[in-house]
Protein backbone atom coordinates (compact mmCIF):
# COMPACT_ATOMS: atom_id res chain seq x y z
CA UNK A 1 0.00 0.00 0.00
CA UNK A 2 1.20 3.79 -1.12
CA UNK A 3 1.13 6.61 1.33
CA UNK A 4 1.35 10.13 1.90
CA UNK A 5 2.79 12.05 4.99
CA UNK A 6 0.78 14.31 7.13
CA UNK A 7 2.14 17.06 9.54
CA UNK A 8 0.64 16.69 12.91
CA UNK A 9 -1.89 19.88 12.12
CA UNK A 10 -3.14 18.06 9.19
CA UNK A 11 -3.95 14.84 10.99
CA UNK A 12 -5.74 16.41 13.66
CA UNK A 13 -8.15 17.96 11.01
CA UNK A 14 -8.12 14.21 9.08
CA UNK A 15 -9.62 13.13 12.65
CA UNK A 16 -11.58 15.56 12.98
CA UNK A 17 -12.90 15.28 10.04
CA UNK A 18 -11.83 18.96 8.10
CA UNK A 19 -9.69 17.52 5.60
CA UNK A 20 -10.67 16.06 2.84
CA UNK A 21 -8.43 17.63 -0.48
CA UNK A 22 -4.55 17.34 -0.25
CA UNK A 23 -2.37 19.33 -2.40
CA UNK A 24 1.07 17.63 -3.82
CA UNK A 25 3.71 19.40 -6.21
CA UNK A 26 4.11 17.75 -9.41
CA UNK A 27 8.01 16.65 -9.77
CA UNK A 28 9.15 17.28 -11.87
CA UNK A 29 7.61 20.95 -13.02
CA UNK A 30 5.83 21.17 -16.64
CA UNK A 31 7.40 24.08 -18.02
CA UNK A 32 6.98 27.77 -17.00
CA UNK A 33 4.75 28.65 -20.34
CA UNK A 34 2.29 25.88 -19.57
CA UNK A 35 -1.12 27.35 -19.42
CA UNK A 36 -3.24 23.98 -19.56
CA UNK A 37 -6.29 24.22 -17.20
CA UNK A 38 -8.96 21.44 -16.31
CA UNK A 39 -12.30 23.30 -17.81
CA UNK A 40 -14.10 21.13 -15.52
CA UNK A 41 -12.77 17.66 -16.87
CA UNK A 42 -10.78 16.06 -13.92
CA UNK A 43 -7.81 14.72 -15.16
CA UNK A 44 -5.37 12.00 -14.19
CA UNK A 45 -2.15 12.94 -15.83
CA UNK A 46 -0.69 16.46 -16.97
CA UNK A 47 0.89 16.79 -20.25
CA UNK A 48 2.67 18.86 -22.78
CA UNK A 49 3.97 19.15 -26.11
CA UNK A 50 7.57 19.34 -27.97
CA UNK A 51 7.25 22.61 -27.97
CA UNK A 52 6.23 23.48 -24.27
CA UNK A 53 3.04 23.77 -25.11
CA UNK A 54 0.53 22.23 -22.89
CA UNK A 55 -2.05 19.41 -24.51
CA UNK A 56 -4.63 17.61 -22.69
CA UNK A 57 -4.25 14.48 -21.14
CA UNK A 58 -6.49 12.40 -24.56
CA UNK A 59 -3.52 14.08 -27.21
CA UNK A 60 -2.00 10.81 -29.26
CA UNK A 61 1.64 12.05 -28.44
CA UNK A 62 2.34 10.88 -24.82
CA UNK A 63 6.58 11.52 -24.73
CA UNK A 64 6.00 14.19 -22.32
CA UNK A 65 2.73 12.61 -20.25
CA UNK A 66 3.18 13.26 -16.15
CA UNK A 67 0.74 10.45 -14.97
CA UNK A 68 -0.79 11.25 -11.26
CA UNK A 69 1.34 8.96 -9.16
CA UNK A 70 -2.36 8.02 -7.52
CA UNK A 71 -5.55 7.57 -8.74
CA UNK A 72 -9.40 7.50 -7.26
CA UNK A 73 -9.44 4.18 -5.95
CA UNK A 74 -6.07 3.93 -4.39
CA UNK A 75 -6.21 3.52 -0.86
CA UNK A 76 -3.24 5.34 1.03
CA UNK A 77 -2.15 4.85 4.82
CA UNK A 78 -1.50 7.69 6.35
CA UNK A 79 2.16 8.69 7.85
CA UNK A 80 2.39 10.69 10.67
CA UNK A 81 5.07 11.04 13.34
CA UNK A 82 5.95 8.86 16.11
CA UNK A 83 7.05 9.58 19.93
CA UNK A 84 7.21 8.38 23.97
CA UNK A 85 5.65 9.77 26.34
CA UNK A 86 6.93 10.63 29.61
CA UNK A 87 4.98 6.79 30.45
CA UNK A 88 7.17 5.61 28.06
CA UNK A 89 4.62 4.68 25.51
CA UNK A 90 4.66 5.20 22.06
CA UNK A 91 2.43 7.65 20.77
CA UNK A 92 1.05 9.25 17.72
CA UNK A 93 2.76 12.76 18.27
CA UNK A 94 0.02 14.79 16.91
CA UNK A 95 -2.49 14.27 19.63
CA UNK A 96 -0.98 12.11 21.88
CA UNK A 97 -2.97 8.54 21.28
CA UNK A 98 -1.37 5.27 22.11
CA UNK A 99 0.50 3.72 19.23
CA UNK A 100 -2.31 1.47 17.39
CA UNK A 101 -1.80 -2.50 17.75
CA UNK A 102 -1.48 -4.33 14.43
CA UNK A 103 -4.53 -6.71 14.23
CA UNK A 104 -3.91 -7.92 17.97
CA UNK A 105 -0.38 -8.52 16.93
CA UNK A 106 0.97 -7.46 20.15
CA UNK A 107 4.37 -9.49 19.32
CA UNK A 108 5.18 -7.69 16.17
CA UNK A 109 4.15 -4.27 17.44
CA UNK A 110 6.60 -4.70 20.42
CA UNK A 111 9.34 -6.00 18.41
CA UNK A 112 8.92 -2.80 16.59
CA UNK A 113 9.42 -1.13 20.07
CA UNK A 114 12.50 -2.77 20.94
CA UNK A 115 14.36 -1.75 17.62
CA UNK A 116 13.28 1.93 18.01
CA UNK A 117 16.65 4.05 19.49
CA UNK A 118 15.34 7.48 19.52
CA UNK A 119 12.68 8.96 21.22
CA UNK A 120 10.76 10.17 18.36
CA UNK A 121 10.04 8.20 15.06
CA UNK A 122 9.86 10.41 12.13
CA UNK A 123 6.75 9.73 9.90
CA UNK A 124 9.18 9.31 6.99
CA UNK A 125 9.95 5.54 8.21
CA UNK A 126 6.38 4.97 10.13
CA UNK A 127 5.33 1.35 9.08
CA UNK A 128 2.11 0.65 7.51
CA UNK A 129 1.04 -1.43 10.18
CA UNK A 130 0.93 1.44 12.51
CA UNK A 131 -1.43 3.85 10.76
CA UNK A 132 -4.29 5.14 12.16
CA UNK A 133 -5.65 6.24 8.84
CA UNK A 134 -6.63 5.56 5.37
CA UNK A 135 -7.37 7.68 2.70
CA UNK A 136 -9.32 6.27 -0.23
CA UNK A 137 -8.81 9.15 -3.46
CA UNK A 138 -12.06 9.53 -5.19
CA UNK A 139 -11.00 12.74 -7.32
CA UNK A 140 -7.19 14.04 -9.14
CA UNK A 141 -7.09 17.05 -10.52
CA UNK A 142 -4.30 19.15 -12.31
CA UNK A 143 -4.08 22.96 -10.31
CA UNK A 144 -1.67 25.46 -9.60
CA UNK A 145 -1.25 26.18 -5.76
CA UNK A 146 -2.71 30.11 -6.68
CA UNK A 147 -5.99 28.59 -8.08
CA UNK A 148 -6.95 27.24 -4.92
CA UNK A 149 -10.87 28.29 -3.96
CA UNK A 150 -12.13 29.29 -0.26
CA UNK A 151 -13.77 26.12 -0.40
CA UNK A 152 -11.24 24.17 -1.34
CA UNK A 153 -8.78 25.73 1.38
CA UNK A 154 -11.44 24.69 3.80
CA UNK A 155 -11.37 21.63 2.36
CA UNK A 156 -7.60 21.10 2.94
CA UNK A 157 -8.76 21.25 6.68
CA UNK A 158 -8.19 24.99 6.98
CA UNK A 159 -10.77 26.10 10.24
CA UNK A 160 -13.32 28.43 8.85
CA UNK A 161 -12.28 31.75 11.37
CA UNK A 162 -14.55 33.60 9.74
CA UNK A 163 -14.52 36.55 7.59
CA UNK A 164 -12.23 39.32 8.35
CA UNK A 165 -14.79 42.14 7.92
CA UNK A 166 -18.03 40.73 10.16
CA UNK A 167 -16.53 37.88 11.85
CA UNK A 168 -19.24 35.50 10.92
CA UNK A 169 -18.77 32.33 9.45
CA UNK A 170 -17.88 31.66 6.03
CA UNK A 171 -20.14 32.82 3.70
CA UNK A 172 -21.17 35.40 5.56
CA UNK A 173 -22.87 37.73 2.98
CA UNK A 174 -21.82 41.03 4.69
CA UNK A 175 -21.25 43.65 2.03
CA UNK A 176 -17.48 43.79 2.46
CA UNK A 177 -16.81 40.00 2.56
CA UNK A 178 -13.80 39.23 3.27
CA UNK A 179 -12.69 35.32 3.62
CA UNK A 180 -9.49 34.34 5.28
CA UNK A 181 -9.36 30.56 4.70
CA UNK A 182 -7.40 30.77 1.72
CA UNK A 183 -4.79 33.36 3.33
CA UNK A 184 -4.56 30.80 5.74
CA UNK A 185 -4.27 27.80 3.44
CA UNK A 186 -1.11 30.00 1.72
CA UNK A 187 0.51 30.43 5.16
CA UNK A 188 0.32 27.08 5.66
CA UNK A 189 1.95 26.56 2.37
CA UNK A 190 4.87 28.78 2.96
CA UNK A 191 5.47 26.82 6.51
CA UNK A 192 5.69 23.44 4.44
CA UNK A 193 7.31 24.52 1.58
CA UNK A 194 9.85 27.69 2.15
CA UNK A 195 8.64 31.49 1.50
CA UNK A 196 9.48 31.76 -2.05
CA UNK A 197 6.82 28.88 -2.70
CA UNK A 198 3.73 30.34 -2.83
CA UNK A 199 4.88 32.74 -4.85
CA UNK A 200 6.39 30.14 -7.37
CA UNK A 201 3.25 28.89 -8.03
CA UNK A 202 3.77 25.39 -8.31
CA UNK A 203 1.55 23.00 -10.57
CA UNK A 204 -0.33 20.58 -8.05
CA UNK A 205 -1.66 16.88 -8.16
CA UNK A 206 -4.95 17.99 -6.29
CA UNK A 207 -6.18 15.00 -4.31
CA UNK A 208 -9.72 14.24 -2.90
CA UNK A 209 -10.38 11.55 -0.59
CA UNK A 210 -12.44 9.58 1.69
CA UNK A 211 -11.22 8.86 5.63
CA UNK A 212 -11.56 5.76 6.94
CA UNK A 213 -10.63 5.35 11.06
CA UNK A 214 -8.25 2.36 11.62
CA UNK A 215 -9.08 -0.04 14.67
CA UNK A 216 -10.24 2.74 17.25
CA UNK A 217 -8.59 5.80 15.96
CA UNK A 218 -10.29 8.91 18.14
Amino acid sequence: MKSLIFSAPMVLALLAGRKTQTRRIIKPQPPHSCSYKNNGNHTHALCFGPNNECVPPTARSTDHRLPAPHKPGDTLYVRETLRLDPANWWTYAADGSPLRCPYGDIAKMNAWIASRKNKTQSSMFMPAWASRLHLTITDVRVQRVQEISEEDARAEGIADGGCLSCGRAEPCGCDNPNPNARDTFANLWFSLHGPASWAANPWCWCYTFEVKKIGGAA
